[in-house]
């Protein structure tokens, strides 16, 4: 019953944080503007309605509105020296960990579903007749995932990292595993072009296996969610998809759970 009433408490703290931030509201707004403007924009300029969420509409919703809540969400907390006050109290470090990234996962959750909302209703007056359907439903859980997902892996940043640095060490993170993807594809010219040089083909034979191993668990960090696009042609659930998903978000969210455990934050150590 104590840990649960410090956990509310620390949830609603962790809100009020962002509403009492002189930064949040324009943050907000133009955040928002953007959101919007690319919700108005997507229904716009097409011929058609679009059923199906792709990844780029999924992480241009969601990314943003976790980039926007998570940044700092706990470096921050370690560098003003919050934490050495908040832990002289009977708080589990764990759950100040997990109850950051509910509050995170939720708030971020809440913007993209008012997002899709508003998409829904333009598309609505820009197609009418075209009503919300079962694709709306994967789209709206499909940024939901996005939003727990990505909130574990800027927890785990966070955690590890000063001040509002996760959100640099996250885009650095993305675009080194980008560019792992883009090695894993260059299969075909490296080894199986005739044109290639034998030192080309001989580094090809020994990284590229290594970057195809990677890919997968490092694109699954970095922009994890669950593709339900595969409902609109089977009926099957692909639950190595599923499973990949939780066991990531777990994995972050144990990193970060470790981490502050080891953290020293008493004010012996300032």
């Amino acid at each position: 019953m104590k840990d649960s009433v410090i956990n509310k408490a620390l949830f609603k703290a962790t809100i009020e944080e962002w509403r009492y931030n002189p930064a949040f509201i324009p943050l907000m707004v133009i955040g928002y503007l953007y959101l919007i403007g690319y919700a108005i924009i997507s229904v716009t300029f097409v011929s058609a309605p679009i059923h199906e969420a792709t990844f780029s509409s999924v992480f241009c919703t969601a990314a943003p509105c976790v980039a926007l809540l998570g940044t700092g969400i706990i470096g921050q907390n370690v560098s003003s020296g919050i934490l050495s006050v908040l832990f002289a109290r009977p708080i589990r470090r764990y759950s100040y960990v997990l109850t950051r990234w509910l509050a995170l996962s939720v708030a971020s959750s809440t913007l993209c579903l008012i997002l899709l909302l508003i998409e829904q209703v333009a598309g609505m007056a820009a197609f009418p007749g075209v009503l919300p359907d079962f694709n709306t439903v994967c789209q709206a859980v499909e940024r939901v995932s996005m939003c727990f997902g990505l909130s574990a892996t800027f927890i785990m940043f966070s955690s590890v990292l000063p001040s509002v640095i996760n959100l640099s060490a996250w885009i650095v993170f993305c675009f080194v595993s980008n560019i792992i993807v883009e090695i894993a594809h260059m299969e075909p010219y490296l080894l199986h072009n005739s044109y290639g040089s034998e030192l080309g083909r001989k580094l090809g034979e020994f990284v590229i296996p290594i970057c195809k191993e990677l890919a997968q668990p490092l694109q699954s960090i970095a922009f994890p969610y669950i593709d339900l696009s595969f409902l609109a042609h089977t009926a099957s659930i692909s639950w190595f998809a599923v499973f990949t998903y939780f066991s990531n978000l777990s994995l972050s969210l144990l990193i970060a759970i470790i981490v502050m455990n080891r953290k020293e934050v008493s004010y012996a150590s300032k």
